[in-house]
């Protein structure tokens, strides 16, 4: 048990981690030192853990991590509160969207339909593989992002609020879905 603990909690400081970098990226700036980065990504680690140990894919733990990124953003990186926003909500959907399409796939492939409501239950080898696979997907749309996307990302004021709409309603469907059940055509949709 306490193996699977440490494992889950080094999958969320990768977590953690890769927002950070997306943050520093956006910026612009010169990277921040690797100890603050380091420092922020243990403390939003510490934080998310603990709250996903009471609840998995809670409203109040999606909220609070983006609150994290957001201050990590404003306060260090000195993006604004907007840019900050739409980063860590952005990043918190990509979160959820990796875990999201991994359990659907991974799903099919063993004809689990409920499997993230399986391996959201309790500690297994499934639930490690999938957030593996998951953290591993992450990674990829991190080194794609920043080699194409980052160093231009543009916020224009009047785009933030229905944008993050969308974003939030995105985060509840993908939520939604992986813990009732998916079929291959609902994944598809």
């Amino acid at each position: 048990m306490i193996g699977f603990r440490i494992l889950e909690y080094t999958f969320t400081f990768v977590e953690a981690i890769v927002g950070i970098l997306i943050l520093e990226e956006a910026s612009g700036k010169k990277r921040s030192p690797i100890r603050k980065m380091v420092a922020a990504s243990v403390l939003i680690t510490i934080i998310v853990w603990t709250l996903n140990q009471f609840q998995l894919f809670s409203a109040f733990t999606t909220a609070v991590s983006v609150a994290s990124f957001v201050l990590y953003g404003i306060m260090f990186r000195k993006i604004g509160w907007i840019k900050s926003l739409m980063l860590a909500s952005g990043y918190l959907l990509l979160i959820y969207i990796s875990d999201f399409l991994v359990v659907s796939f991974v799903g099919m492939l063993w004809q689990e339909e409920m499997l993230a409501a399986i391996v959201g239950e309790k500690y297994s080898i499934e639930r490690v593989i999938l957030l593996f696979l998951s953290k591993l997907l992450l990674v990829l749309a991190y080194i794609f992002l920043k080699r194409y996307y980052l160093r231009e990302a543009r916020f224009e004021g009047w785009k933030v609020l229905p944008a993050a709409a969308a974003v939030f309603l995105v985060l509840y469907f993908c939520v939604q879905n992986s813990l009732s059940g998916l079929s291959a055509e609902g994944v598809i949709m």
